[in-house]
């Protein structure tokens, strides 16, 4: 089983968090958005849902630090992955992106760059018209996860 946490909890995060929760093959154990009314509502869920292993946090460092998260799904506004996409890959995460996460060909090239050398899974997806394709898409970045390992 994968250790998963999520960043970003709008309206694709709710989407990912909710097939995460789904795919037996993945413990989501972190949830972390900046928003203070968006983290509540994730707080709610996992009370509804009884996750007891599910923690909600707003500092993104401390999911970045944490050793026992193979992989992260990141689905902020396009101006915050970056920086963020980069400390995940550096501390050994596999990352998929939901959004169009930036504006800069080179800064792309530096996280496939980042992702190969330290044989990572690195998916780019954009789905927001297509809810069903969440799913799909998840299991795909599971599978090459578990192919890597």
């Amino acid at each position: 089983m994968l250790n998963i946490a999520l960043f970003g909890y709008g309206e694709i995060g709710k989407l990912y968090f909710y097939t995460t929760l789904d795919n037996k093959n993945l413990n989501l154990k972190w949830v972390c958005d900046r928003m203070s009314t968006l983290s509540f509502e994730a707080l709610d869920e996992k009370q509804r849902y009884s996750l007891e292993t599910l923690n909600i946090v707003l500092n993104p460092d401390v999911i970045v630090y944490d050793k026992s998260i193979d992989c992260v799904i990141i689905s902020n506004p396009t101006n915050i992955p970056y920086d963020l996409i980069k400390r995940c890959l550096l501390s050994g995460k596999h990352v998929l992106v939901e959004n169009p996460f930036s504006y800069s060909l080179d800064k792309i090239g530096e996280w496939y760059d980042l992702a190969e050398k330290n044989n990572l899974v690195l998916i780019i997806g954009y789905n927001k018209e297509h809810g069903e394709r969440y799913k799909s898409q998840l299991e795909c970045f599971v599978n090459c996860i578990q192919n890597y390992l």
